[in-house]
């Protein structure tokens, strides 16, 4: 197995290109994704797809994803079972796209700043890929926010440079090799939760369908400390540059689509308020 596996610290998402063959003797009909518990309990998204063709005619084809269990799992490791378009036989290969989000998995620190100070984060990983599979080559990339990383653990070949950190490559790993590492970085990104949502719908005896969400969200990143300076907000235009990437001042959220024309639905509104 091949994987090139790359991080985007901006939301905690992970992306991984798989190179799987099969060197057993009966055909392989599925592929095991492994993640150690510290992950499995921040998955949000676990997506894959198919790489098919080559260059300008490569295509992607979705793949189904379920998590699965296996009774010798080490160390409370979960699994996700990709179940792969066609069987491989013996010698056969297939490249594989890999999409899974975390949430919560970046830690402030410190945990409280100045108005004119930056975020700084807790970013925690493995450098070598956990499977339960050999894996024959294996490449990590981090892509950091900005160029500002405090520090990073080391595990040889590391490098740094501008916005990336390279670990690897690392050469035929056995199955559930593990190297912990920790990067502490900037990372000036508002963290938006949704503490509670309730959603109301009410239909009418004439038809009409109304629908109200109510939404509590709290920002997860580094608290505030000390008192809130406008004068300071004025005076220094790193201040009023941190406000602005740090605060959440925005909340995005999909809207349902409109209503077929050759529907019955006569009237179709949005209203915001914010309380």
């Amino acid at each position: 197995m091949f994987v090139v596996c790359e991080f985007l610290l901006f939301m905690d998402m992970y992306t991984d290109t798989i190179q799987v063959e099969n060197v057993g003797t009966t055909p392989a009909s599925e592929i095991l994704l492994a993640f150690p518990p510290s992950q499995a309990d921040h998955l949000a998204l676990v997506k894959a797809q198919a790489a098919i063709g080559k260059k300008k005619k490569k295509s992607y084809v979705h793949l189904d994803v379920n998590p699965t269990e296996l009774p010798d799992a080490p160390n409370g490791t979960k699994y996700f079972s990709i179940s792969l378009l066609d069987p491989l036989s013996l010698g056969e290969t297939a490249t594989l796209e890999v999409l899974y989000i975390l949430t919560h998995s970046l830690e402030p620190f410190p945990a409280e700043i100045s108005q004119s100070e930056s975020q700084l984060v807790y970013f925690r990983d493995s450098a070598l890929i956990l499977s339960p599979y050999h894996i024959k080559q294996q490449t990590i990339f981090i892509k950091t926010p900005s160029t500002r990383v405090e520090s990073y653990t080391r595990v040889e070949p590391t490098k740094f440079a501008g916005r990336e950190l390279k670990y690897g490559p690392y050469e035929d790993q056995p199955p559930y090799s593990f190297s912990p590492v920790i990067v502490h970085l900037e990372n000036n990104s508002p963290f938006a939760v949704v503490e509670e949502l309730l959603r109301e719908v009410e239909i009418s005896h004439w038809g009409n369908l109304q629908i109200t969400e109510h939404y509590k969200l709290a920002h997860a990143g580094a608290r505030h400390k000390g008192v809130f300076s406008r004068l300071e907000l004025l005076l220094h235009a790193v201040s009023f540059l941190l406000l602005v990437f740090i605060t959440l001042n925005s909340f995005s959220f999909p809207l349902p689509h409109p209503p077929p024309p050759n529907t019955h639905a006569f009237s179709f509104f949005f209203e915001f308020r914010l309380e």
